[in-house]
């Protein structure tokens, strides 16, 4: 009936919101994304189909671990496990449960491009998508590779400042525009609405700061006229649109040009960062790159560590002393 995730995080539901907006135009069947405690009642009913998808890299993930735990058996004999270890892992060998192994010895984050690997090759293995992902790797996997060599730091450490010339900003070149402020993200076309998302959670988790993202056309409805907050407020804020031009209809193109127009005369300024490649999935993993460099130049320019995550450490502490 359709693709069920239980999962939450910078890592597996960031990457199973990426993959559910690639999976819009050509899956077979409704793929979604649950946090929480509580699988949804559908996946439960004795005539349901669904195929579950339980994701923690951890294995150790209590919300995930809480939702599975209360699936009942027939819905648990239609779940696939993807998990780097930990009482996940165990309750799957247990059960006979279909398993796809993570790499352990990584943030969680930083496993992201296997989770949605192993998302899409679920997908495409499963019959369940009108086009396969599989002959968009190759692309996907050099693009990132050529990507990485231009956005990376370079080997002596010196980096080049800004060029004036340049269409629009490297990684580096917009974190030095935005390190000492709030970036509202919009996604709007293709799977820019997911890749907005994982952008916010790096920049919290990476950049140890704040972030907002939302989608076009839905901003338009409410959001935008938050943008005559005090001027105050907006003085601290930098937009950025994320923008697919290969997936942009003609009316959703007029509607970015226009939240980029509108709200560059409200904040402190605004850019635009434009997929490559031509595939969807080289696209999907060029924005989600630029994030990833993004998040960590802002905690390096202001002299943070981008790696450890004490806060998430000292919840996940709290939360077993109070179980």
């Amino acid at each position: 009936g359709g693709v069920v995730v239980l999962g939450t995080g910078g890592g597996s539901a960031a990457a199973a919101h990426v993959v559910a907006a690639l999976a819009r135009e050509r899956a077979k069947v409704p793929f979604s994304v649950h946090q929480g405690y509580q699988p949804p009642a559908h996946v439960c009913g004795p005539d349901s189909t669904d195929l579950i998808v339980a994701i923690s890299h951890s294995g150790t993930t209590e919300e995930t671990l809480a939702a599975y735990g209360k699936l009942p058996p027939t819905a648990k004999s239609r779940t696939i496990v993807i998990s780097g270890g930990g009482p996940l892992v165990e309750a799957a060998r247990a059960e006979s449960l279909p398993l796809v192994s993570l790499p352990t010895g990584l943030q969680a984050r930083a496993v992201f491009p296997g989770i949605v690997a192993a998302l899409i090759g679920l997908l495409d293995g499963a019959g369940l998508t009108s086009e396969s992902f599989e002959n968009e790797l190759d692309e996907a996997c050099s693009l990132a590779g050529e990507l990485a060599g231009l956005w990376g730091p370079p080997p002596d450490g010196a980096f080049p400042q800004p060029s004036q010339a340049a269409p629009s900003p490297t990684p580096l070149g917009l974190a030095r525009l935005i390190a000492d402020r709030l970036l509202l993200i919009y996604g709007g076309a293709g799977a820019t609405d997911g890749i907005a998302r994982r952008w916010k959670n790096q920049l919290a988790e990476n950049g140890k700061t704040l972030a907002h993202w939302y989608t076009v056309p839905e901003a338009h409805h409410d959001e935008v006229v938050g943008w005559d907050a005090p001027a105050a407020v907006r003085e601290h804020l930098y937009g950025c649109l994320l923008r697919d031009p290969v997936a942009e209809s003609d009316r959703m193109r007029k509607r970015l040009d226009a939240t980029a127009r509108l709200l560059a005369g409200r904040v402190g300024g605004v850019t635009e960062v434009a997929a490559r490649g031509r595939s969807a999935l080289a696209r999907a993993v060029s924005l989600c790159l630029y994030g990833d460099y993004l998040s960590c130049y802002v905690a390096l320019l202001r002299g943070i560590d981008p790696t450890p995550v004490p806060i998430i450490v000292s919840l996940k502490e709290e939360m077993a002393r109070d179980s």
